[in-house]
C-alpha cells in the first residue's frame, strides 16, 4: 500500500470523479428548484432500468479483459463484450417491440414511450463498462478520471440549460442522461482509438468461440451474480417505482443520488486501480490478504468522517442544498448512510473474487442479499409499514451482508494464500 504509483493512481482517480460530483452538487440548488419531485422519480426510474440492463448486457466478459495474461487475449475478450452485449440488447428491443403489441411490461404506466429508449441508454450504458475495462488494462487511469469528471458536468449543464428555459419536465432530465454518458465514452473510445482498432481488426469467429468457452465462469456465475448484486441495490427504486406515486420515487432518487454519485463514483475507480494492481499481484504471484487487510483499512480511514458527517446532518444539509420542499429526500439521506458507508467498505471483496475467479461464491452471497432485501421489502407491504421504517429494515439487512461479504473474501484470500506456501514449500 505504501507502494506510490498505487495511491497516486487511486487518488487521481478520485480526483476526477469528485470534481464531477462536487459540480453537480454545486448546481443541485438550482436544478432541485428548476424540476418537480415526479419528473426527478421517472427519469431515476428509466436510468435504474436501463443501467440494470446495460451493465448485465456484456455477462461481465469486460472485466476478465484486466486479468488477461496476453494481447490476444485481452482483444478477443473485447470483442466477446461486445459481441454479448449487442446480443442482449437485440433480445431487449424485441421484447419491447412484442410489448408495444401486448403490454405486458411493468413500469409502463410510469414511464410511458420512455420505455422503448431504455436499450438505446442500456447500448450507451454497456459500452462505457466496456471501454472502462479497456482503459484500466493500459493504466491510462488519467482519461478514465477525465470522463468520469465530464460526465457529470455535462450532464448537469444540460439539464440546467434545458430546465431554466423549458422549464420542468421529464424529457430534460433524461436527455441528460444520455448527453453526460455520450460525453463520457466518447472521451474515452477517443484516447483508446489505436488500440481499439486493433483488437477489432483481429475479430475472427473462431477466437471468439474459444473465448467465449475459456471465460464461460463469468457469464455463468460473475454476471448472474453482479446483476443480483445491482438489482439489490436497486430495489428500493424499483419497489418504490411499483408500488407509490412519482413524488416519493424523486425523494429517494435524489436522496441517492446525491449521496451515492460520489461514491459510486470514488468506489468505482479505486475499484479499477486496485483490481489492476491485485491482477499483477496474482500474476507474479504474491500473496494477497495483507494487501486486502490494508486497502480495506484504507477505505475504512478515508470513508469514516464524510460519512459520519452525512449521518449526523444530512437531513439539514439536504434541506439547505434543495430546499424545503425536498425535506423528505433529507430524510431518506441520514436513513440510508450506514448502508452506502458499508458498500464503500467493500470495494476490494469483489476484486477478490473477481481476480481469484471465484465466482460462484459470489454469486450465492448476492442471492443472499437479493434475498434478504425482497423479504423486507415483502414484509414492509404485507404489514403496512411506513417508508421510513421500510428503509431502516432495508439498511440493518445491508449492514449483515456486507459483513458477510468481507469475511467471506478475508477467508478466500486466505486460502489463496495458504495454497500458495503449500505450494512452494520444500517437499519432505
Amino acid at each position: 500500500m505504501r507502494s506510490s504509483p498505487f495511491i497516486k493512481n487511486i487518488m487521481l482517480m478520485i480526483s476526477g470523479g469528485a470534481a464531477g460530483s462536487l459540480f453537480s452538487l454545486a448546481i443541485a440548488p438550482i436544478i432541485s428548484r428548476l424540476y418537480d419531485p415526479a419528473d426527478f422519480g421517472v427519469a431515476a426510474l428509466f436510468l435504474s432500468i436501463a443501467a440494470l440492463i446495460g451493465n448485465l448486457a456484456p455477462l461481465t466478459y469486460e472485466r476478465a479483459i484486466v486479468i488477461s495474461k496476453t494481447q490476444d487475449e485481452a482483444n478477443s475478450l473485447l470483442n466477446a463484450a461486445l459481441f454479448c452485449m449487442l446480443t442482449v440488447l437485440i433480445c431487449t428491443t424485441l421484447i419491447l417491440v412484442t410489448n408495444s403489441m401486448h403490454s405486458f411490461l411493468p413500469y409502463q404506466d410510469k414511464l410511458g414511450a420512455w420505455l422503448y429508449l431504455v436499450p438505446v441508454m442500456a447500448l450507451i450504458v454497456g459500452s462505457g463498462v466496456i471501454l472502462e475495462m479497456w482503459t484500466v488494462r493500459y493504466k491510462h487511469f488519467k482519461n478514465l478520471a477525465m470522463a468520469n469528471m465530464v460526465d457529470p458536468i455535462s450532464l448537469g449543464s444540460t439539464r440546467l440549460a434545458l430546465g431554466y428555459f423549458l422549464g420542468s419536465a421529464v424529457w430534460p432530465l433524461i436527455s441528460g442522461l444520455f448527453i453526460g454518458a455520450l460525453f463520457k465514452i466518447g472521451i474515452l473510445a477517443s484516447l483508446s482509438l489505436s488500440t481499439l482498432k486493433t483488437a477489432f481488426r483481429s475479430f475472427n469467429a473462431r477466437s471468439l468461440k474459444k473465448t467465449l468457452r475459456e471465460y464461460k465462469d463469468f457469464p455463468i456465475f460473475n454476471a448472474p451474480a453482479s446483476f443480483i448484486n445491482r438489482l439489490a441495490s436497486e430495489l428500493p427504486m424499483l419497489i418504490f417505482g411499483a408500488l407509490y406515486a412519482p413524488e416519493i420515487v424523486g425523494f429517494y432518487a435524489i436522496a441517492i443520488r446525491l449521496l451515492q454519485a460520489p461514491v459510486t463514483v470514488c468506489s468505482n475507480t479505486a475499484r479499477k486501480v486496485y483490481h489492476q494492481r491485485l491482477a499483477e499481484q496474482k500474476n507474479n504471484g504474491k500473496r494477497l490478504t495483507k494487501s486486502y487487510i490494508q486497502f480495506l483499512a484504507f477505505c475504512f480511514v478515508v470513508g469514516l468522517v464524510p460519512f459520519g458527517a452525512l449521518y449526523l446532518f444530512g437531513e439539514e444539509f439536504i434541506t439547505l442544498l434543495l430546499g424545503e420542499k425536498w425535506r423528505t429526500a433529507g430524510v431518506y439521506s441520514e436513513i440510508l448512510i450506514p448502508w452506502l458507508f458499508s458498500l464503500w467498505l467493500t470495494i476490494p471483496s469483489s476484486v477478490v473474487v473477481e481476480v481469484l475467479r471465484k465466482q460462484n461464491i459470489w454469486l450465492y452471497v448476492q442471492v443472499f442479499h437479493l434475498s434478504s432485501r425482497s423479504l423486507v421489502f415483502f414484509l414492509g407491504s404485507l404489514y403496512a409499514l411506513s417508508i421510513e421504517e421500510m428503509l431502516h429494515y432495508f439498511v440493518l439487512v445491508c449492514l449483515a451482508g456486507s459483513l458477510l461479504v468481507m469475511t467471506v473474501c478475508f477467508v478466500t484470500s486466505y486460502r489463496y494464500d495458504k495454497g500458495l506456501s503449500d505450494a512452494n514449500s520444500p517437499s519432505p
